[in-house]
């Protein structure tokens, strides 16, 4: 079976990139990745905004937010989305001045941000209206039938092996089944470390342990 992009990843938003490419722009996918069970403890979550900086970024946040909400209507009954109003709080003063600049371009493109009351050792914090998370359990739940409905053919793996297709393309084979891609795309941290070689990762890749969001 020949496609024109194989998604490789194990996140929402693999997943997502995916259905949107197949039921938005009518390509032919595949999808080759694995969520954690249900029950497994979750770590982390997805929300719709961030403390973004850039300019653009923010812009596009707010283009594709009725999209993105039009992209999940024929989900599944339950809903993998909720409305939540996040708290940003900067505890220093590199912290506060980056969220001020957040805050005055998330506001230039429609955002909803009120400052809150600072708490003891608070420098700055501000609330976001309206932002979209994503509940993972019923995602996870829903997504296999969701991609189905929309023609992403689905490998469930996370061992799958990428070779050269003798007439082009890329090769790949998991639990004794194999197809043809066009294009591969490896959307997450997790897919990237599993599939791509040592020497590319040096390659393309720079390591860096000081920079971090720290989400409550």
């Amino acid at each position: 079976m020949n496609f024109e992009f194989a998604i490789v990843g194990s996140t929402p938003l693999a997943a997502l990139l995916a259905g949107c490419l197949s039921k938005t722009h009518q390509k032919k996918i595949a999808f080759i990745g694995q969520f954690p069970h249900i029950l497994e403890p979750i770590y982390g979550f997805d929300i719709s905004f961030s403390t973004l900086t850039r300019p653009n970024s923010l812009k596009l946040l707010k283009q594709n937010n009725v999209a993105f909400k039009n992209l999940l209507k024929d989900f599944a009954l339950t809903s993998p989305l909720e409305p939540i109003d996040p708290i940003f709080n900067a505890h220093n003063e590199y912290s506060a001045n980056a969220l001020l600049h957040m805050k005055n371009a998330a506001q230039l493109y429609g955002f909803h941000i009120e400052p809150q009351a600072q708490e003891e050792g608070v420098l700055l914090s501000l609330q976001v209206r309206d932002i979209i998370k994503i509940l993972y359990r019923p995602f996870a739940t829903g997504v296999t039938s969701w991609l189905e409905r929309h023609n992403v053919k689905q490998i469930i793996s996370n061992n799958a092996t990428f070779k050269r297709a003798n007439k082009g393309g890329i090769k790949i084979i998991s639990e004794g089944e194999a197809i043809i891609a066009e294009n591969i795309i490896i959307v997450d941290e997790k897919a990237i470390l599993n599939h791509m070689p040592n020497n590319e990762l040096a390659n393309n890749f720079i390591k860096v342990a000081s920079t971090s969001l720290m989400l409550e």
